[in-house]
């Protein structure tokens, strides 16, 4: 091997060789700097299971970081601390001014910290918003004034480890962000161009809503039940939208939209606020035909459309009645929601000591009884609980006696086997994007060669032209 390919670092005894790694592989290691899962370029031991991300295993032993221009940040590991007993004893944990995860004298990763200050970042947090080296003829980056912070935020990228959330989402940043790293506040680019107002959204068609960045009082989202900081809201109604939720249901109209319609043009594909902001419309159509092939939309006994929530706050199933906080399908203003592993009942069912086929319903009430009853079991029934009933016999039974649970959990397993096969098909999808995207750059840079090549030869042309009319 050539030794111009081994870095050799302080950290372990072998020679250490850089290779692009990637999520996909199956097997996860971790970086023995930052103990973040490794991704992308990263130096790696053949001999032993040692991995470094490529900007970890670079790290500078000093740093002068914009969050506290002051004082140099020392690389340092939290137990080598002077003294160690300073802030290990109070009552406040030292916080990575970053991230805000607590540091504990007992971590194994190395931190960036002034210990006159009692200020620290983990290296990830520190590597990923430090500025770029000062160079005569690199481009200025882009700033814009966002109404979220005070200060202006600058246009960057980020494709190193971090822990650091974006303020709008609470996702980690990477990729094109718009941050300001004095304070280490940080937007993903899609984030920073949302909208400041929407005048008719579905969840609150009555009245417009405002964008606000609340960062003292963490309002509640009405539609998924949990805190962010980012969240629309409408003064009249003090009702409150996260903008991710927001986005999900944008997400949810144009999947149904490609359900519906057989054929997109690319003027429909221009016409959606969500893929401006997150795709560009020149690759938008292959992926969109691709999705609208593997994507269905729920078909259950409800009167609105249901939108996917991946996450929420304490909510129940409104059939099998258990917790329905992750994973799950929502109609927002009825306050319905229904597990994804619960929506493939079938819509209707022939049961052996019926005669007729019995029909999935959300609610049947019998007003000849105040007592309602399972025809089946013959027990008591909640009348706002889903049933099956049969509108010729005016039959009412519970779900669990139509459909016996391990029918269910048999359902269950072959969802799960679907929605494997749909994340493949979803993985595909992305992989063929990015394919698309690097043949657009080389087709680009093929381009200007070709024109640049042209105009040479019309300008040497049109320069032997003139010499010959001289003559």
């Amino acid at each position: 091997m050539n030794a111009s390919t081994l870095l050799q670092h302080p950290s372990h005894e072998h020679g250490l060789v850089l290779r692009e790694f990637s999520e996909n592989l199956g097997i996860s290691f971790k970086c023995h700097i930052c103990c973040l899962c490794v991704e992308g370029p990263a130096y790696h031991c053949v001999n032993c299971r040692f991995f470094l991300h490529k900007l970890c295993a670079e790290l500078l032993p000093e740093i002068q970081h914009p969050c506290h221009p002051q004082h140099p940040l020392i690389l340092s590991h939290p137990r080598s601390r002077n003294p160690p007993t300073l802030y290990w004893s109070s009552v406040d944990l030292l916080r990575c001014c970053g991230c805000h995860f607590s540091i504990s004298e007992y971590d194994t990763a190395p931190i960036y910290g002034c210990d006159g200050c009692e200020l620290a970042l983990h290296v990830g947090c520190a590597a990923a918003t430090l500025p770029p080296p000062k160079d005569e003829h690199e481009q200025e980056e882009e700033k814009i004034q966002h109404f979220s912070h005070e200060h202006p935020l600058t246009s960057f990228h980020v494709n190193g480890p971090n822990q650091i959330d974006c303020r709008a989402c609470d996702q980690k940043i990477s990729g094109p962000i718009y941050g300001c790293r004095s304070c280490i506040f940080m937007l993903h680019e899609p984030c920073a161009s949302l909208p400041q107002q929407i005048l008719q959204h579905p969840y609150h068609p009555q009245h417009p809503l405002t964008l606000r960045a609340d960062f003292e009082k963490f309002p509640e989202c009405k539609a998924c039940k949990r805190q962010s900081w980012f969240a629309y809201h409408c003064n009249e109604c003090d009702y409150n939208l996260h903008a991710m939720v927001v986005t999900s249901c944008s997400m949810r109209h144009v999947l149904n939209y490609l359900v519906n319609w057989n054929t997109l043009s690319t003027h429909s594909i221009c016409s959606f606020f969500f893929l401006n902001q997150w795709m560009d419309p020149f690759l938008a159509m292959p992926v969109l035909n691709k999705l609208r092939d593997i994507t269905f939309t729920v078909r259950h006994r409800h009167e609105h459309n249901l939108t996917y929530f991946g996450k929420t706050g304490h909510l129940l199933c409104d059939l099998c009645y258990n917790d329905c906080s992750i994973d799950l399908y929502r109609c927002v203003p009825c306050n319905y929601n229904i597990h994804c592993s619960c929506t493939p009942l079938p819509p209707s069912v022939k049961h052996e000591l019926h005669i007729h086929p019995m029909v999935l319903r959300d609610r049947v009430v019998d007003e000849f009884y105040d007592d309602q009853y399972c025809d089946l079991c013959e027990t008591t029934r909640n009348p706002e609980h889903g049933v099956y009933y049969c509108d010729e016999c005016r039959c009412a039974a519970h779900i669990d006696c139509v459909i016996p649970k391990v029918d269910l959990e048999q359902h269950k397993l072959a969802e799960d086997l679907m929605l494997r096969k749909l994340d493949e098909e979803i993985a595909s999808v992305e992989a063929e994007m990015e394919a698309v995207k690097k043949k657009l750059k080389v087709l680009m840079t093929k381009l200007e060669g070709v024109k640049k090549k042209r105009n040479e030869i019309a300008s040497s042309r049109m320069r032997g032209e003139a010499e010959l009319d001289k003559a």
